[in-house]
């Protein structure tokens, strides 16, 4: 096995524990769409954790702009960072995946343990 590969599978099994955690964590508490915020909390805890400046509350839409669209049926209308065309509505477990695995990716760049 190359050193690399033996070397970045030691780190994974360290973390699998937290990182399983913080999965099942998400899975437990739920967030609509939109009003992730449990779950952005959590991902930038974990990053800044490992010492990334990080910026919270960005991205997000205001309730007072969301719930009109989404009445209208004109939520591809409000401004976003990402076009639907290339981020479709994903599955829930993809939603609670991604931060998870950004946690993950943080922790192994760091190469500290997450508390879960």
């Amino acid at each position: 096995m190359h050193p690399f590969i033996a070397a970045a599978q030691a780190d994974i099994d360290r973390l699998i524990p937290d990182l399983t955690a913080i999965y099942q964590d998400l899975h437990r508490h739920p967030e609509l769409s939109m009003h992730e915020v449990r779950t952005a909390k959590i991902a930038a805890d974990a990053l800044a954790a490992c010492g990334f400046d990080v910026t919270a509350s960005v991205g997000g839409t205001a309730p007072e702009i969301y719930q009109p669209a989404k009445t209208s049926k004109q939520l591809n209308a409000i401004p976003s960072n990402h076009s639907p065309t290339y981020a479709p509505v994903l599955a829930p477990t993809l939603k609670t995946g991604l931060p998870a695995m950004l946690a993950a990716a943080a922790a192994w760049l760091c190469g500290s343990k997450l508390a879960a």
